[in-house]
Protein backbone atom coordinates (compact mmCIF):
# COMPACT_ATOMS: atom_id res chain seq x y z
CA UNK A 1 0.00 0.00 0.00
CA UNK A 2 1.47 3.36 -0.98
CA UNK A 3 1.50 5.37 2.24
CA UNK A 4 2.16 8.61 0.38
CA UNK A 5 -1.44 8.64 -0.86
CA UNK A 6 -3.16 7.03 2.09
CA UNK A 7 -3.90 7.80 5.69
CA UNK A 8 -4.77 5.35 8.42
CA UNK A 9 -7.44 5.60 11.07
CA UNK A 10 -8.23 3.00 13.73
CA UNK A 11 -11.88 2.24 14.40
CA UNK A 12 -12.69 0.61 17.74
CA UNK A 13 -15.99 -1.08 18.47
CA UNK A 14 -16.37 -1.77 22.19
CA UNK A 15 -17.85 -5.16 23.02
CA UNK A 16 -19.25 -3.93 26.33
CA UNK A 17 -21.28 -1.30 24.45
CA UNK A 18 -22.50 -3.92 21.98
CA UNK A 19 -23.68 -6.20 24.80
CA UNK A 20 -25.35 -3.27 26.59
CA UNK A 21 -27.30 -2.34 23.46
CA UNK A 22 -28.24 -5.96 22.76
CA UNK A 23 -29.67 -6.22 26.30
CA UNK A 24 -31.43 -2.87 26.05
CA UNK A 25 -33.02 -3.49 22.65
CA UNK A 26 -34.16 -6.99 23.57
CA UNK A 27 -35.84 -5.64 26.70
CA UNK A 28 -37.42 -2.78 24.73
CA UNK A 29 -38.76 -5.36 22.30
CA UNK A 30 -40.23 -7.37 25.16
CA UNK A 31 -42.10 -4.32 26.47
CA UNK A 32 -43.83 -3.58 23.18
CA UNK A 33 -44.45 -7.16 22.04
CA UNK A 34 -45.92 -8.71 25.17
CA UNK A 35 -46.91 -12.36 25.47
CA UNK A 36 -44.39 -15.12 24.86
CA UNK A 37 -41.95 -12.66 23.31
CA UNK A 38 -41.46 -11.01 26.72
CA UNK A 39 -40.15 -14.27 28.11
CA UNK A 40 -37.84 -14.77 25.12
CA UNK A 41 -36.47 -11.22 25.14
CA UNK A 42 -36.00 -11.27 28.92
CA UNK A 43 -34.12 -14.52 28.44
CA UNK A 44 -31.76 -12.84 25.97
CA UNK A 45 -30.98 -10.09 28.46
CA UNK A 46 -30.51 -12.63 31.23
CA UNK A 47 -28.32 -14.86 29.08
CA UNK A 48 -25.85 -12.12 28.19
CA UNK A 49 -25.05 -11.74 31.89
CA UNK A 50 -23.99 -15.41 32.10
CA UNK A 51 -20.79 -16.99 30.78
CA UNK A 52 -22.69 -19.16 28.32
CA UNK A 53 -24.88 -16.26 27.21
CA UNK A 54 -21.87 -14.00 26.78
CA UNK A 55 -20.23 -16.62 24.58
CA UNK A 56 -23.37 -16.75 22.46
CA UNK A 57 -23.41 -12.95 22.18
CA UNK A 58 -19.72 -12.88 21.26
CA UNK A 59 -20.23 -15.61 18.66
CA UNK A 60 -23.10 -13.69 17.06
CA UNK A 61 -21.19 -10.39 17.18
CA UNK A 62 -18.09 -12.09 15.72
CA UNK A 63 -20.17 -13.37 12.81
CA UNK A 64 -21.39 -9.85 12.02
CA UNK A 65 -17.91 -8.37 12.50
CA UNK A 66 -16.61 -10.85 9.93
CA UNK A 67 -19.15 -9.38 7.48
CA UNK A 68 -17.71 -5.91 8.15
CA UNK A 69 -14.14 -7.14 7.67
CA UNK A 70 -15.15 -8.66 4.34
CA UNK A 71 -16.95 -5.49 3.25
CA UNK A 72 -13.95 -3.30 4.10
CA UNK A 73 -11.18 -5.78 3.22
CA UNK A 74 -9.58 -3.56 0.60
CA UNK A 75 -9.35 -0.71 3.16
CA UNK A 76 -8.03 -2.75 6.11
CA UNK A 77 -4.32 -2.51 6.80
CA UNK A 78 -3.28 -6.14 7.15
CA UNK A 79 0.22 -5.24 8.36
CA UNK A 80 -1.21 -4.34 11.76
CA UNK A 81 -2.52 -6.68 14.42
CA UNK A 82 -6.13 -5.68 13.75
CA UNK A 83 -6.71 -8.69 11.49
CA UNK A 84 -6.89 -11.06 14.46
CA UNK A 85 -9.50 -13.63 15.29
CA UNK A 86 -11.87 -11.98 17.74
CA UNK A 87 -13.62 -15.23 18.66
CA UNK A 88 -14.26 -15.19 22.39
CA UNK A 89 -11.58 -12.55 22.85
CA UNK A 90 -12.10 -10.17 25.72
CA UNK A 91 -10.74 -7.22 23.76
CA UNK A 92 -12.71 -4.89 21.58
CA UNK A 93 -12.94 -5.07 17.80
CA UNK A 94 -10.43 -2.85 16.01
CA UNK A 95 -9.96 -2.05 12.36
CA UNK A 96 -7.03 -0.11 10.91
CA UNK A 97 -8.66 1.54 7.92
CA UNK A 98 -6.49 3.04 5.16
CA UNK A 99 -8.12 5.51 2.81
CA UNK A 100 -6.90 8.09 0.35
CA UNK A 101 -5.68 11.37 1.77
CA UNK A 102 -8.45 13.24 -0.02
CA UNK A 103 -11.12 11.58 2.16
CA UNK A 104 -12.41 13.59 5.09
CA UNK A 105 -11.54 12.53 8.64
CA UNK A 106 -15.12 13.21 9.74
CA UNK A 107 -16.40 10.08 7.97
CA UNK A 108 -15.02 7.80 10.68
CA UNK A 109 -17.50 8.70 13.41
CA UNK A 110 -20.57 7.81 11.32
CA UNK A 111 -18.83 4.70 9.96
CA UNK A 112 -18.09 3.58 13.54
CA UNK A 113 -21.73 4.20 14.52
CA UNK A 114 -23.02 2.26 11.50
CA UNK A 115 -20.69 -0.67 12.22
CA UNK A 116 -21.86 -0.72 15.84
CA UNK A 117 -25.52 -0.63 14.76
CA UNK A 118 -24.94 -3.34 12.15
CA UNK A 119 -23.37 -5.68 14.70
CA UNK A 120 -26.07 -5.07 17.34
CA UNK A 121 -28.97 -5.41 14.89
CA UNK A 122 -27.43 -8.43 13.19
CA UNK A 123 -26.57 -10.23 16.43
CA UNK A 124 -30.10 -9.62 17.74
CA UNK A 125 -31.62 -10.80 14.46
CA UNK A 126 -29.59 -14.00 14.63
CA UNK A 127 -30.51 -14.49 18.29
CA UNK A 128 -34.21 -13.98 17.56
CA UNK A 129 -34.04 -16.57 14.78
CA UNK A 130 -32.41 -19.02 17.22
CA UNK A 131 -35.11 -18.36 19.83
CA UNK A 132 -38.03 -18.42 17.39
CA UNK A 133 -38.91 -14.71 17.16
CA UNK A 134 -38.42 -14.57 13.40
CA UNK A 135 -40.74 -11.64 12.66
CA UNK A 136 -38.53 -9.20 14.55
CA UNK A 137 -35.44 -10.72 12.91
CA UNK A 138 -36.71 -9.71 9.47
CA UNK A 139 -36.98 -6.05 10.49
CA UNK A 140 -33.53 -6.11 12.06
CA UNK A 141 -31.98 -7.72 8.97
CA UNK A 142 -33.56 -5.00 6.83
CA UNK A 143 -31.90 -2.43 9.10
CA UNK A 144 -28.59 -4.28 8.66
CA UNK A 145 -28.89 -3.92 4.89
CA UNK A 146 -29.39 -0.17 5.34
CA UNK A 147 -26.39 0.02 7.70
CA UNK A 148 -24.13 -1.75 5.17
CA UNK A 149 -25.28 0.58 2.40
CA UNK A 150 -24.45 3.57 4.62
CA UNK A 151 -20.96 2.22 5.35
CA UNK A 152 -20.31 1.67 1.64
CA UNK A 153 -21.53 5.14 0.77
CA UNK A 154 -19.26 6.77 3.35
CA UNK A 155 -16.12 4.75 2.65
CA UNK A 156 -16.36 5.10 -1.12
CA UNK A 157 -17.37 8.78 -1.06
CA UNK A 158 -14.81 11.10 -2.62
CA UNK A 159 -14.82 14.86 -2.43
CA UNK A 160 -14.59 16.71 -5.72
CA UNK A 161 -11.34 18.61 -6.27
Amino acid sequence: MNTQYTKQHTITIKKAELFFDIDKFSLDFSKVSGGDNVRRADRIAFDTSTTNGERTAVRLCDKRMADIRQLLEKFIDTTTSTETNDQLASGDYTLAICITTEAEDNIFSPITDLIHDYIVNGALADWYVETGVGVNAEALNAKCTTDLAGIKQLIYFRTKP
